[in-house]
């Protein structure tokens, strides 16, 4: 038996179905695209939100947990077998629907109702402000999000209100009525805001019932300067150890700066990033946990801290293996630095890239989420089926080229969390 594989065609081309892009005179940007693969329809809305302290994010939190259950329609909407959520991601508030694709009026109607500004009652703020406090009771215990709030406070000093995951049990637990109805009144306007509606339908149709039905949601009394939030300067790239009794892991926490989307260099720096960390045959996946065993998980990817895009890696180890696990991964990317990667892993990383490309964009749900996460980045409507064609001119060289000016470990800053008392954790770069 030959156990060769044939070789692999040619990788799948990334296209965008029918679409139509409108803003309204209020300022919302509709985006309606018709993929009828099922009866349905996904719609995702974002709006812009900037709190200025902990405060106004706790009443945010309260609310956003509010939105999905204020309205006669949500509850029809249920009733047919739709759905209504809604989240905070950063500096963004974002609403996600479904519904049978014959009821896209009633989707219509219950984004409406969520979010003109009439308070909610007093019975509904009570039930999300003790959902959210619970959340954050939980998130508060929860290693992962102590070992990125270690990291947040470590790069930044003080760490910018939409970065925190969760306003605090304690600020949460202030927050009422009126509270709420002003971050609403503040925050919750078309302007700036982005809705995606994708699924079986026609898009012009769509795009003039959703403006009929959202007509009722006007611009607002918000602040038209509020510009978007930033970050503070980066600090030195120092390495920091914080101590976690009782934890049976540590976390390995690195970030070091990145580049614009647009840059020239994103292209290449994008693959680098996913050979060293960002799949299952990555260098720290295929180093640290499957020969060495020295992970549970290990990756690197970008993020986004509001105004800047950061590369991250992280890992999450035995705390016996923290020190062995912290100076393997400074090797890799010493030696990722000055070897780069090979053409092979080059190859294998742009074929990576474009299937994932390709699944995301083949179900409503994924289409829509993707495009409007490209919406939120400022990026036009293409820019996925651009920067394919972007990433088909990439070669090794580039690759290499970026990998020794973006890996080099003097770069990162970063933590280790967890139970370190008998453990060594001195060296260069450490505090």
């Amino acid at each position: 038996m030959n156990p060769t594989l044939p070789p692999l065609g040619a990788p799948p081309r990334v296209t965008l179905p029918p679409a139509t892009d409108t803003t309204l005179t209020s300022g919302l940007r509709i985006v309606a695209c018709r993929l009828p693969s099922v009866p349905l329809v996904q719609a995702h809305l974002a709006l812009p939100v900037h709190p200025k302290d902990e405060r106004e994010l706790a009443a945010l939190e309260v609310l956003t947990a509010a939105l999905p259950h204020r309205s006669q329609a949500a509850e029809r909407l249920e009733h047919i077998g739709g759905s209504l959520s809604s989240s905070r991601r950063g500096a963004w508030l974002g609403l996600s629907a479904t519904c049978p694709a014959s009821r896209l009026p009633l989707l219509g109607d219950t984004l409406a109702q969520s979010l003109t500004p009439a308070a909610p009652s007093p019975a509904s703020i009570d039930e999300a402000r003790d959902k959210v406090i619970r959340q954050a009771q939980l998130a508060a215990s929860q290693p992962g999000q102590v070992s990125q709030q270690a990291l947040l406070k470590h790069l930044y000093g003080a760490v910018p209100a939409p970065l925190f995951p969760l306003a605090s049990p304690a600020h949460l637990r202030e927050i009422d009525r009126q509270e709420a109805a002003a971050v609403h009144h503040q925050f919750v306007r078309p302007r700036e805001a982005m809705l995606v509606v994708v699924g079986d339908l026609d898009p012009e149709t769509a795009v003039q019932m959703l403006q009929r039905r959202l007509s009722s949601w006007e611009p607002g009394a918000g602040d038209k300067n509020a510009g978007t939030a930033g970050c503070p300067a980066l600090a030195t790239p120092t390495l920091q150890h914080k101590q976690q009794s009782g934890w049976v892991q540590s976390h390995l926490r690195l970030a070091a700066p990145g580049v614009d989307r647009e840059n020239p260099q994103f292209p290449a720096l994008s693959v680098a990033s996913v050979v060293f960390g960002g799949y299952f045959s990555s260098r720290l996946v295929s180093v640290l946990r499957e020969q060495l065993g020295l992970a549970y998980r290990v990756e690197s990817a970008f993020t986004d801290h509001l105004d800047r895009l950061l590369i991250g890696v992280e890992a999450d180890t035995a705390t016996a293996a923290t020190g062995p696990a912290l100076r393997q991964l400074l090797r890799e990317l010493d030696r990722f630095a000055h070897e780069g990667p090979t053409g092979e892993e080059t190859d294998a990383a742009l074929r990576y890239m474009t299937g994932v490309t390709v699944l995301s964009l083949a179900s409503q749900s994924g289409l829509a989420s993707t495009l409007l996460s490209h919406l939120m980045l400022g990026q036009p409507l293409d820019w996925l089926v651009t920067f394919t064609r972007r990433l088909e001119d990439v070669s090794a060289a580039e690759v290499r080229e970026v990998a020794g000016t973006f890996y080099t470990p003097a770069r990162f800053g970063g933590v280790v969390v967890g139970d370190l008392k008998n453990l060594e954790m001195s060296g260069p770069g450490w505090k």
